[in-house]
């Protein structure tokens, strides 16, 4: 590496003098330039060592990286696609469940028709309108049925009335079970 003098025109030419003692030979690289060459070459020999370094080694790291990046995004693709999938599932899963949940707590198992509290909720809901016709019945002697007949002969029963209920009360009639034998119309 040559380092040539940068600076102003006056400044790069010696003077007479200075040629004359032998401390600069026109043409030849002045004694500064010549300390900082050898200041700089091992210096130039790293720089060179680190480009090759660079080639060879970076560049091939660069695109091993590059094509990792671009894996990872089509596998981020195809995996969150799948995720998404899983979560909409369970969504649609959880909704059907609660739904499922709300309508065991707010209807009787065995006849399908509203629970007791949920009767009432309606019952003061309907209230606040204004008056309310209730309907209470209660079956007589269906205690003697279980024991005579057994309780699946019992249960038939039930949701035999229950029907009836539905099918014979108008369609904005509100019926629930209050208890074993006692049912509620409003």
């Amino acid at each position: 590496m040559r380092i040539i003098f940068m600076g102003t025109p006056e400044f790069a030419v010696p003077t007479l003098a200075a040629a004359q003692e032998g401390a600069y030979l026109p043409g030849q690289p002045h004694p500064w330039q010549l300390g900082l060459q050898e200041a700089l070459s091992p210096i130039e020999e790293q720089i060179h060592w680190f480009s090759a370094y660079t080639l060879w080694f970076l560049i091939p790291i660069t695109i091993f990286v590059a094509l990792l990046l671009a894996f990872s995004h089509l596998l981020m693709m195809v995996f969150g696609k799948r995720r998404s999938d899983d979560l909409k599932a369970e969504y649609v899963s959880r909704n059907a469940a609660e739904r499922d949940l709300l309508h065991r707590a707010r209807h009787d198992d065995l006849t399908g028709l509203l629970s007791r509290s949920a009767l009432l909720e309606e019952l003061t809901r309907a209230r606040d309108a204004g008056p309310v016709p209730v309907l209470l019945i209660d079956l007589d002697r269906f205690k003697d049925v279980n024991d005579v007949l057994g309780h699946s002969v019992g249960d038939a029963l039930l949701v035999q009335i229950a029907d009836r209920l539905r099918g014979e009360l108008p369609p904005d009639a509100v019926v629930g079970r209050l208890g074993g034998d006692e049912f509620g119309v409003l």
